[in-house]
């Protein structure tokens, strides 16, 4: 496969530039026949390399396309791309506590993806804020997010109102709490004045 990947990228590119690149790509295909031994599904690939890393390794993922070795799913390569950012946001929280409340948040949201009302890019940018808010609360084990703290992230993040509101109903619901989702106007306007 190699070889002819190797006539290929040459008559594509020219056999300067691909005597330039080869060594790259002579690296992708050696660990694959290691790992493998021959070409695996793309899912395979996807597992082990990421998304990222077939990005680095454009060229020859189109040339196993061409030639129908693999075929490429767009919807799955998005899906590992979100699982991989989720489980980043979900590994920033260190302390126990903070991270047993953006867990249970979690465990909200993949209800309701289970149930069709949402999507891993929809959970993972409702998790983002969350995630800040608690890396700037700093709760001692067993406290719970303030109106104070909430407003101290908005001044800091002014931009992520809207999309902590889901957090923060979920605080309320499961905490019996009493925050406000949403700041005052009165509060909007001095925080802009300031």
């Amino acid at each position: 496969l190699f070889s002819r990947f190797g006539r290929w990228v040459s008559e594509r590119i020219g056999p300067s530039k691909a005597a330039m690149k080869i060594n790259g790509f002579y690296r992708f295909f050696r660990s694959i026949e290691k790992r493998w031994g021959g070409i695996p599904s793309y899912d395979e690939m996807l597992k082990h390399y990421t998304a990222i890393g077939l990005r680095r390794a454009e060229t020859p993922m189109r040339w196993l396309s061409e030639i129908g070795a693999i075929s490429v799913n767009a919807e799955d390569r998005e899906t590992r791309t979100e699982e991989r950012r989720l489980d980043t946001i979900l590994a920033e929280i260190e302390d126990p506590w903070s991270q047993q409340l953006l867990m249970g948040y979690f465990t909200a949201l993949s209800a309701r993806r289970e149930s069709g009302e949402t999507d891993l890019r929809s959970i993972r940018l409702a998790l983002r804020p969350a995630a800040n808010l608690l890396k700037i609360a700093r709760l001692a084990v067993g406290a719970l997010p303030t109106q104070k703290a909430l407003e101290s992230f908005w001044r800091g993040s002014p931009g992520h109102v809207a999309a902590l509101s889901g957090f923060i109903g979920y605080l309320n619901k499961s905490y019996e709490l009493q925050l406000k989702w949403r700041p005052s106007d009165a509060w909007l306007a001095k925080a802009k004045k300031d």
